[in-house]
């Protein structure tokens, strides 16, 4: 039995050993085919990585509404005026969409002066007056104290949450909750500590909206509105789009197909276009790698052609000695599927190990994250080679086992 395993191998590798030139730029073909269809595929999912990594800074459920510039004229009223976003709209919009809703926000930004100080401690910092909503809709992690909540705000409290940096920055090892920050000469007790998937806001700290109206002198105007939804359709979200611009547009008198007038962000719409788009970009590429690995197939069916013409004495000895077609067509399948599979295992290990050598230096890249492939598609890339392969050896094995004996030897 070892004997007839090592004549096996033995007449497996001899006629490829004996064409080593073409055995190896053939080879290479398959590999290079195997190894472009892995990196394509890994370097597309890492920039889908990478941009949806922008998605877990906010709820993907939610819709979100900025203060904008006028573009088109409205009973008599010209192009350019700025549209204001009020907390009454808030109120109404919270009344309106109160079915499809589950929390909602304003956000008013500090831009006077943000520094915050503790004790000899100081640093410059976003600062941000909200509604506890807040925390939903941009996904932040409490990691010590609280958040701020309904009866800060209703209680117009001066507290604080900061963001895990700022606790690092200038509170070290200290314990900040309960502890007192300045901002602008006023006194905020510190009640938590949180993080955000967004790096951005990492550097944010929450105050209640109360407070920020009543630092400023009252006044109602907000940048901007986010709602977080129900578990709902994008075809219902675009329906919520029409009916907020509707409602601040009888409001705000701007015409409410003025896209520029309000912005609005539609979470979920977004992703599913990015989740869509990179689905076809995905079989796009599995295309285009498939393509260059049937074009090092053809190079193996070219050389099989090249070796059965090369045995055509060989392979009539032994159909004189009584080998069938079968045993014929066999052999010569198996050497074309040995050929591709061992040059696509190298091509595929290649790939991989570039893939980690480029996912081991790209760890800062901002759009590009774990660049890999889904097993699947690596197991039917396989499949597709063993298929293919068989298929280049079948076309110069039936050729083959065609031939007959006494042509063969009568060629010589």
């Amino acid at each position: 039995m070892k004997m007839f395993s090592f004549f096996s191998l033995h007449e497996l590798l001899a006629p490829l050993k004996n064409n080593k030139a073409r055995t190896i730029l053939t080879g290479f073909s398959v590999a290079w085919g195997i190894f472009i269809l892995i990196i394509l595929l890994g370097v597309t999912n890492g920039v889908q990585n990478g941009i949806l990594v922008n998605f877990e800074n906010e709820a993907k459920n939610s819709i979100w509404i900025y203060s904008g510039i006028t573009n088109k004229s409205y009973k008599g009223l010209q192009p350019g005026r700025r549209i204001n976003l009020t907390k009454d709209d808030y109120l109404e919009l919270s009344n309106t969409l109160n079915s499809s809703i589950e929390k909602g926000t304003v956000r008013l930004y500090y831009w006077n002066n943000n520094i915050i100080t503790y004790k000899s401690q100081f640093g410059k910092y976003n600062i941000c007056f909200v509604n506890p909503g807040i925390k939903d809709l941009t996904q932040l992690q409490i990691i010590a104290g609280r958040f701020i909540n309904e009866n800060d705000v209703k209680t117009e409290r001066k507290v604080i949450s900061i963001c895990y940096t700022i606790k690092q920055e200038l509170f070290d090892n200290e314990e900040p909750i309960g502890k007192y920050v300045k901002i602008n000469n006023i006194n905020y007790m510190v009640v938590g500590v949180h993080k955000s998937p967004s790096e951005y806001d990492n550097h944010k700290a929450y105050i209640p909206i109360s407070v920020g109206q009543m630092l400023n002198k009252n006044s109602q105007n907000i940048n901007d509105i986010g709602f977080l939804l129900h578990n709902i359709s994008v075809q219902k979200t675009k329906e919520l789009e029409l009916c907020i611009r509707k409602q601040l547009s009888r409001k705000h008198d701007f015409d409410d197909k003025d896209n520029r007038a309000i912005w609005i962000k539609n979470s979920l719409e977004t992703y599913e276009k990015t989740i869509n788009m990179f689905s076809e970009i995905n079989i796009f590429v599995f295309f285009i790698g498939i393509g260059t690995l049937i074009a090092g197939i053809m190079g193996v069916s070219n050389i099989m052609l090249i070796v059965v013409f090369e045995r055509k004495k060989e392979i009539g000895i032994r159909k004189a000695v009584g080998a069938t077609p079968f045993a014929i067509v066999g052999q010569i399948v198996i050497e074309s599927v040995f050929l591709t599979s061992v040059s696509g295992y190298i091509g595929l290990i290649t790939g991989i190990g570039m893939l980690e050598f480029i996912n081991r230096n790209a760890v800062n890249a901002q759009y590009f994250k774990n660049p890999s492939i889904d097993l699947r598609i690596a197991l039917l890339a396989v499949v597709v080679l063993i298929i293919c392969g068989t298929i280049g050896g079948y076309i110069p094995a039936k050729h083959a086992a065609g031939i007959k004996p006494v042509d063969a030897l009568k060629d010589e």
